[in-house]
């Protein structure tokens, strides 16, 4: 089988919220970011030991993670809309308070498949100076990187999510509906349900195409997952 590996990086986006709750959380409109280069992003794994039987199980949960965006340059609109940067009457930029807000990206792998996704909640700070003077025969580029924390939405728990496409990849329409405000503000809780409505467990030995709602899926691996309309989504693993 021919190796897979990632050999593009675009559509950087961000959107802020602009209201959250336990039950619902709200952003402004995604806005691109032009000529982005890099990013990073490191889960902040939680780890916990339970012993019992003479045995001991460890316990995993990510609670968010460190982000790093790397662009050419970063504008003074992108400087208020990332930082919260403020512009004085005499023209001045002054440091502001940066919002937590949704930063998007896709990755094009050398197969065709592309994935397509979104940290939910992330606040960024200020930009690292790290800046070297240039001689007459070599212009030394460098570029503008901003790092920033993120953590779990109150609304459904969830710190990210993703989409891949088959090998053909996806349509313009279809990347464009990705880094939208609808598919932000999805809840992606099961949670959601209503409570009333009994919670139907589907064994099956790997996940489908697509799945039915209402319904937990557990596979093979015991991991428990549910079909949100767009996307499967994972919600914890176990023993059966």
């Amino acid at each position: 089988m021919a190796k897979n590996f990632t050999i593009g990086l675009d559509k950087f986006h961000f959107a802020p919220i602009t209201a959250e709750s336990e039950t619902s959380i709200s952003y402004s409109v995604p806005t691109p970011l032009l000529d982005g280069q890099n990013v990073q992003v490191k889960p902040k794994i939680i780890s916990a030991d339970v012993s019992g039987d003479n045995t001991t199980e460890t316990f995993n949960d990510v609670s968010g993670a460190d982000v790093t965006m790397q662009k050419t340059m970063l504008t003074s609109a992108e400087n208020a809309l990332l930082l919260g940067e403020r512009t004085h009457t005499s023209g001045v930029k002054i440091s502001g308070d940066a919002p937590y807000g949704a930063f998007g990206y896709r990755r094009k792998y050398q197969s065709g498949i592309q994935r397509l996704i979104w940290v939910l909640k992330v606040k960024f700070k200020d930009v690292d100076e790290n800046i070297n003077t240039g001689t007459k025969d070599n212009l030394n580029p460098q570029f503008d990187t901003i790092t920033g924390t993120s953590d779990k939405r109150l609304c459904d728990g969830e710190w990210k999510i993703t989409k891949e496409s088959p090998i053909s990849g996806f349509t313009t329409e279809e990347v464009a509906a990705f880094f939208s405000k609808a598919t932000l503000e999805t809840n992606y809780s099961i949670a959601t349900q209503t409570y009333s409505e009994p919670v139907e467990t589907v064994f099956v030995d790997t996940l489908p195409t697509t799945g039915v709602g209402g319904k937990i899926y557990i596979t093979d691996d015991l991991k428990y997952s549910y079909w949100n309309g767009t996307i499967w989504v994972e919600n914890g693993s176990g023993t059966v």
